[in-house]
């Protein structure tokens, strides 16, 4: 895709947002404030689905090796978050887990 491709995108993307913030005052608080539409697809079970399942061993066998991977490859470094400054956004993160 070529920078201007995503320059257009990106304009286009903001205009959209613009729109929806003016047309609806208070129902958008930050470009980042959507969430996903729940998902009732029977091969993405919930977290909680797939950690008490009939497949739940493999799930767990399958997040312990993804984190050992990520720790092998030194991807984080884990803090307290009592040591960081008040007001400091924290990324957030999530599983998402399919039957295949």
């Amino acid at each position: 895709m070529s920078l201007d491709n995503v320059e257009a995108q990106l304009l286009l993307a903001r205009s959209a947002y613009r729109k929806a913030k003016k047309d609806h005052p208070g129902m958008l608080q930050s470009p980042t404030s959507y969430k996903a539409k729940a998902n009732k697809d029977p091969d993405v079970p919930s977290l909680k689905e797939s950690l008490t399942g009939p497949h739940a061993e493999e799930f767990w066998c399958s997040m312990d090796d993804e984190v050992a991977s990520l720790e092998s490859k030194e991807t984080w470094t884990v803090i307290p978050r009592s040591s960081l400054p008040p007001g400091t956004k924290v990324v957030p993160g999530t599983w998402v887990q399919r039957i295949k």
